[in-house]
């Protein structure tokens, strides 16, 4: 069952190695700036627990809170067997995946270059730089 949880964003792995594109990091590192991480339940960071790691499906938020030396966020845990939700299982969000471990190992072999290990990297993803940085 997923868990709400808040954690040091340092200690999440990520699941892409690229993320920020379309200006997303750009718009994210505004946002914060101006009003801080906002805590929106029905827009959580998810993170997937592994048997090494927890690893976020949310890279582009993860690695700008990282950027911007933030120390806790709040996410919520899902368990690698846990199911996803129908609309994300009906619209293939993640392939042909069914549960939040597929869903990560999907978007974990679906890299540019080559596959990351199965549960991600602590690396963070290249991004985008912000040009008012």
């Amino acid at each position: 069952m997923s868990t709400p949880a808040r954690i040091n964003p340092f200690l999440l792995w990520f699941s892409q190695r690229t993320a920020g594109g379309n200006n997303r990091a750009q718009q994210l590192r505004r946002s914060i700036r101006e009003k801080g991480f906002i805590d929106d339940p029905d827009n959580a960071v998810c993170v997937v627990r592994t048997p090494v790691s927890l690893t976020t499906l949310h890279n582009t938020r993860v690695a700008v809170t990282q950027e911007m030396d933030l120390s806790d966020i709040p996410i919520i845990i899902y368990e690698f067997d846990e199911p996803l939700p129908e609309i994300m299982v009906n619209i293939r969000r993640f392939g042909v995946a069914k549960t939040w471990g597929e869903a990560l190992i999907y978007r974990t072999s679906r890299q540019h270059l080559e596959p990351l290990p199965p549960y991600g990297r602590l690396e963070r993803p290249v991004m985008s730089p912000d040009e008012d940085m």
